[in-house]
């Protein structure tokens, strides 16, 4: 969804272009090959098959068919996150037909599930653990990176932890029933009554997250799910974003606006929203109260409806 969503959005710019992410792999090539099979009826077939009898979670599924289907060499690509993204990248650019073309970065660093060795680069996870037990992490991080990081400690808006409102995530999924459960994006097999049972029980999110997870639900997915029960996401919000929405831009994306002949209703001023549809009226009211939400977990709170006042943020 995330990836499929990003292309829909640079898509609905109706330009041309080229899109960049990085990979573990850096083989653009065989990213796109994943990418076809993935989209094949025959994978398509032979994944409702397995999943039938599996108990792996669905992502283990899915490498072992594309294994089975066209060998290791393949399957393996399918193991690394940023492959995996960037595999959803292409699949959404060859679903949408769009005339995007995708370049891939070779990734380099630690991986997000493993710490650092002597000289590597750290991931995003390992230095958000650090932030979590008051380390620094000035000294890890690309100057320009650690003089922003810097701005937002001082102002007040770093670091943003969820932790923050634990007590409030648990109280809401506590009022919340089955039905309600349900009715979240992503919910299969019976995955809503093991949430509605856990959220009575947890006393802290770490209890609720281990209540939930199995080999056959992963912690990412039930993370997922908690958050969108906590902030009012629903699987009946629209598929697609509805809107493009302009929050900043230096002179070369000034410039791009300019050239573009947008597909979306495009959104600078915050104001007009009102002037469009149910859909996005819908999704930029629960995109505010998200941010409402964000700005109390600030370690200097900040005021609600920032979503409607502030201004496009603009660079020379």
């Amino acid at each position: 969804s995330f990836a499929r969503g990003g292309i829909y959005l640079a898509e609905a710019f109706g330009l041309k272009g080229e899109l960049f992410f990085g990979s573990e792999s850096g083989d653009i090539a065989g990213l796109t090959e994943v990418a076809g099979i993935l989209l094949s009826e025959e994978f398509r077939c032979k994944l409702a098959e397995e999943l039938a009898v599996s108990k792996r979670t669905f992502a283990k599924t899915r490498e072992k068919v594309v294994t089975d289907m066209v060998g290791r060499k393949y399957g393996a690509l399918l193991a690394s996150p940023n492959n995996i993204l960037g595999i959803e990248y292409i699949k959404a650019i060859m679903s949408l037909k769009s005339g995007i073309i995708p370049r891939t970065i070779n990734r380099i660093g630690a991986g997000h599930d493993r710490a650092a060795e002597l000289g590597e680069i750290m991931s995003a996870g390992e230095l958000r653990e650090i932030i979590k037990t008051g380390g620094d992490i000035s000294d890890k991080l690309p100057a320009e990176s650690a003089e922003v990081y810097a701005h937002a400690l001082k102002d007040g808006e770093a670091p943003v932890l969820i932790e923050s409102l634990e007590k409030a995530i648990l109280y809401k999924l506590r009022t919340m029933t089955a039905q309600d459960f349900a009715a979240l994006p992503d919910i299969s097999e019976g995955l809503e009554s093991r949430l509605c049972a856990a959220a009575r029980k947890a006393a802290s999110l770490y209890e609720l997250y281990s209540l939930c997870k199995t080999k056959r639900y992963t912690l990412a997915r039930i993370r997922r799910l908690v958050l969108c029960a906590f902030l009012g996401v629903t699987a009946k919000l629209p598929e697609n974003p509805p809107y493009v929405r302009i929050l900043g831009m230096d002179k070369t994306g000034e410039e791009i606006i300019r050239k573009a002949e947008f597909k979306l209703p495009l959104l600078v001023k915050a104001k007009d929203y009102a002037a469009f549809g149910d859909s996005v009226r819908e999704v930029f009211e629960l995109e505010a109260r998200a941010d409402d939400v964000y700005a109390l977990m600030m370690p200097k709170p900040q005021e609600c409806g920032l979503d409607y006042t502030k201004k496009v943020v603009k660079y020379d």
